[in-house]
Order: C-alpha cells, then structure tokens, then sequence
C-alpha cells in the first residue's frame, strides 16, 4: 500500500513552511489540506496527488480564477471581491499544490465536521458564535456574490477558452438514470423534472449566466476576528445562471430556515429570480445524487436509501418545481 507521508514532508521542507498544522490528511492516497507558515505569512495549502487529473485540473482552475478576481480588483471601479488571494500554485512528479493567504479567524461552518459524514450533512452545522450574527454574515455573503457577478463574461477579453471552466453541475438530465433515484428516493421526480426541462431554455440564455462559484458552502466562508467575511475556494470557478451560488448556499442552510429566508430576502433578484433559483435547486441535487449513487452502486441500494431518503434535500427536490421560497 502507498504511504506519502516522506513525499509529504520533502514537500512542506521544499515550501518552506513552518508550523504546520494538518487540517485533513489521507496519508494513503496523497491529499492533504493544512495552515502554516511561509516566511512568516500565515497560509493554507491544498495538496492532491498527480494522478488524480481531475483534482489538478481544479487546482490550476482556482489559480486561474484567482488571477481573473486580481485584475478585477485592481480597478477601483468595480465592486471589490474579498477572497482567500492566491500565493502560489506548483507540481512536481508527485503533487499539485495551491498556496493561499490564511486569515486567522474561523469558518462559519462547525469545525468539528465529520469528513467521512455525506456532504449535504457535513458542511450544513454553522459555528454558535456566529448564530446570532445571521444579518451580518448574510448581508457580506450576498454583497460578495454580487460582486463576483458583476466580473467579465467575455472568454476573449479574458483570453481563456470557454472550456477551461467546466460547469460543476449537469445542464440535461435527459440520458441520466433518474428512474432508479425515484426509486431509491421513493418520491415523484416528474413534475420537477418536467419543470426543469420546460424553463431551462432562458435558464442556460447569455443574460442569465455570470461567473459563480459554484462551491459556496459555509466551510468555504472564512470570518476574521474583525468580522470581515472573505469567500474561499474556487476550484469550481466557472460561468453559469446568476442563481447558482445563492441556490448552493441555501442548500447547505436546510439546518437554519430563518437563514434560509434572510439569504433570499437580501438578493438582487429580477423577474427569473424564483424560476432560475428552482431549477438551479434541481440541478444541483440531481447531479448530486446521480454522482453519489454512482459512486456508491457497489454499497447497494438501502445504504443509498437510508443515506438520503429522509434528507431535506429530497423534500426539496421533490416539490422544487413549486417551492415556497
């Protein structure tokens, strides 16, 4: 069985870091997330073994991304977009790794989550101090999203192929295995299904799409001791409906309604906003579970089923097509 850990601590001596502290490790197959110290600059590195293509993909994504958010930026012009800024991103035969600036203070979601707890559950539990702080989190967290939309859209004037950031989420269902969900879920997917299919056109239209980052979860949002909130990890980073992030974030609210229902009430919406925000909650769950379920074929059925059956994402993609939001 491989074992990094001497691959790891060549890394750390390479990178000069100092006081690290690991955060996650999996020893076994060569990912690691952990803070430190770069000549005294407080960091955070991620870390992915290199025959994970996908991963690295992603690290050089966020890189890119982040490089897009700096020179939008520096005009002081434009709404400024506060994020975890990148250091420095690399690879050698064994890891690809990003570098960025750490800011000591704490993510708004529950440190003590569970890494191997299913994601809808293990990113949803928020940090008690900051329970009674709902309107000034909420109001930065929408004031951020607002400002990532507002970045440029035109893939010529940003000279990077439109390829380069793939869509996180699945935009047609149409040769998915969506019986076998209704099944395991036991629940009708019809009515959102066909609701997702009939609106989806001006949903996927150019004036719908600005750039998200498609990975919001409150793990992803990191507040310093002097309140100020900045957006973490955009190795999603990618040009979809305006709709997306907000949807995203929403969903890992299903434990706190009342934050659920601030969230929606502090958005910029327009005449699409309730119709795009469901289809951007059906996409989301569908690719989802279709993705979990392919992953987790070889557990059977009734631990998918007890998995997800009762989760409240279910709910919400059972009765999305005409939720109360």
């Amino acid at each position: 069985m491989q074992d990094y850990r001497n691959e790891y601590k060549n890394l750390i001596s390479e990178l000069e870091i100092n006081k690290e502290k690991i955060i996650h490790a999996n020893f076994e197959f060569g990912y690691f997330i952990l803070s430190g110290e770069i000549h005294r600059r407080d960091i955070l590195l991620k870390v992915a073994p290199v025959f994970d293509i996908k991963r690295v993909e992603h690290i050089f994504r966020e890189a890119v991304a982040d490089g897009i958010i700096e020179r939008h930026n520096q005009d002081l012009k434009k709404p400024f977009i506060f994020r975890t800024k990148v250091l420095e991103v690399g690879q050698n035969q064994t890891f690809a790794w990003i570098i960025r600036r750490y800011y000591k203070g704490m993510s708004l979601a529950d440190p003590t989550k569970d890494f191997q707890r299913k994601i809808p559950d293990r990113f949803s539990l928020l940090q008690v101090k900051y329970l009674k702080e709902k309107n000034k989190v909420l109001t930065q967290v929408i004031d951020n999203i607002e400002s990532i939309q507002s970045l440029e859209t035109d893939f010529r004037r940003l000279k990077i192929k439109k390829s380069f950031f793939e869509k996180r989420f699945l935009a047609d269902f149409s040769n998915s295995d969506t019986e076998i969900l209704q099944d395991l879920l036991d629940i009708n997917l019809l009515p959102s299904f066909e609701y997702f299919t009939s609106n989806k056109g001006n949903y996927f239209s150019g004036q719908a799409i600005t750039a998200t980052i498609s990975d919001l979860t409150p793990a992803n949002l990191i507040i310093r001791k002097d309140g100020r909130l900045y957006f973490s990890d955009f190795e999603w980073f990618c040009f979809d409906n305006s709709t997306l992030d907000v949807a995203f974030f929403w969903l890992f609210l299903w434990r706190h309604p009342s934050w659920q229902k601030k969230l929606v009430s502090l958005y910029s919406k327009n005449n699409n906003f309730y119709s795009d925000f469901r289809l951007s909650l059906i996409r989301i769950i569908l690719t989802w579970y279709l993705r979990a379920w392919e992953d987790q074929t070889n557990k059977g059925k009734d631990f998918f089923r007890n998995e997800y059956k009762d989760h409240a994402w279910t709910r919400y993609l059972e009765k999305a097509y005409s939720l109360a939001i």
